[in-house]
């Protein structure tokens, strides 16, 4: 996979316009990552805006009790397109949360744009410890400067193989990036591939973030209940999901550390059906706090040399800016929100 270098990076993000929008950021600064974000988006798709100029409607009320859920986009960071749809999603209440990957060339110049919406959702660190670059030298984990795949990650945690004492550090490198380029502390952390919850690596999720996170940051669990695994569409790897995570949500229980205590949205991002129909069957799941993951997406023209999964985010990014979506949400009496606020 061609991995982009950091001048490539800050060459291609030179493209983006900046004397303008900085002026329009210092007056209004949601306003101003919109109007950058629009124009962004008609660059990166050759001139067919994907966004209407039309108000979007907002999310309807519920007529009947409200069940509150957290929406929450993955892979912030990762590529500008991402980013692109995140914030237009968290601008119009379509999200409540976003995970950050800070490893990366894009995330300084990403975090920027993040910043605004600090206080106003739920911004948190996506630990990144598969098929990327590392924050820094991880001689046995990344040997050629590249983070393992997933399978391997998982082989190696499962037989007690992890280079345990580099992943700390690289986890210290990653939060050092969120804090250093948000100026917070992250309100929650996960990971990415739900690396967080593998054996020994939870360990040390648990001891960095009782050392470095307050009380309120909570940690993402990855348990469902089995009936609703069951059901589920992409069933088979949710249970792996929740199987290999079933550790993590033990310790947080037992040491009290804040945490979400359902869980959906695990996918395979091949399926036959909408996906609509996918959240809609992610709302199944029960319990309080529930906490659905999703990846919305631009597909620009660096996604596809980092990662597999592409269009299926553009598909999500416009189901969840939909009227559609806003009404089967009313319909089905759920409010989006924050976790503990």
């Amino acid at each position: 996979m061609d991995r982009l270098s950091q001048p490539r990076a800050a060459k291609i993000l030179s493209t983006r316009p900046t004397v303008m929008t900085r002026m329009l950021h210092r007056a209004n600064p949601l306003a101003a990552t919109t109007a950058e974000d629009r124009v962004y988006i008609v660059r990166m798709t050759q001139g067919k805006e994907p966004l209407t100029n039309r108000p979007e409607p907002a999310l309807a009320t519920p007529s009947g009790p409200v069940r509150r859920i957290v929406v929450c986009a993955d892979d912030y960071g990762l590529s500008p397109g991402i980013g692109v749809a995140i914030r237009d999603l968290l601008h119009r209440g379509r999200i409540s949360a976003t995970s950050a990957m800070t490893a990366g060339p894009f995330w300084p110049s990403e975090a920027e744009r993040l910043r605004p919406f600090a206080g106003r959702a739920d911004l948190g660190l996506h630990l990144t410890l598969t098929d990327q670059a590392p924050a820094g030298p991880c001689t046995r984990l990344a040997p050629n400067g590249h983070l393992p795949p997933l399978p391997k990650l998982v082989t190696a945690a499962l037989l007690g193989q992890l280079p345990l004492d580099e992943i700390e550090v690289e986890m210290h490198r990653q939060l050092d990036r969120f804090e250093s380029a948000m100026g917070i502390s992250p309100d929650h952390l996960d990971g990415h591939q739900h690396v967080h919850g593998l054996p020994g690596i939870r360990d040390v999720v648990m001891r960095v973030c009782d050392r470095r996170l307050p009380s309120t940051s909570y940690i993402r669990a990855t348990d469902a209940p089995m009936g609703f695994l069951v059901k589920a569409p992409s069933g088979i790897r949710a249970a792996i999901v929740a199987l290999l995570g079933h550790g993590l949500t033990v310790m947080l229980k037992t040491a009290g550390r804040a945490h979400n205590k359902s869980f959906s949205g695990v996918r395979t991002f091949t399926e036959a059906v909408p996906y609509l129909a996918l959240f809609e069957a992610a709302l199944a799941a029960k319990g309080a706090d529930l906490l659905v993951m999703c990846h919305p997406g631009l597909a620009d023209n660096i996604l596809g040399r980092l990662d597999p999964v592409v269009h299926p985010r553009e598909a999500e990014y416009r189901t969840l800016r939909s009227d559609e979506f806003a009404r089967m949400l009313a319909d089905r009496g759920v409010a989006i929100g924050r976790l503990l606020g």
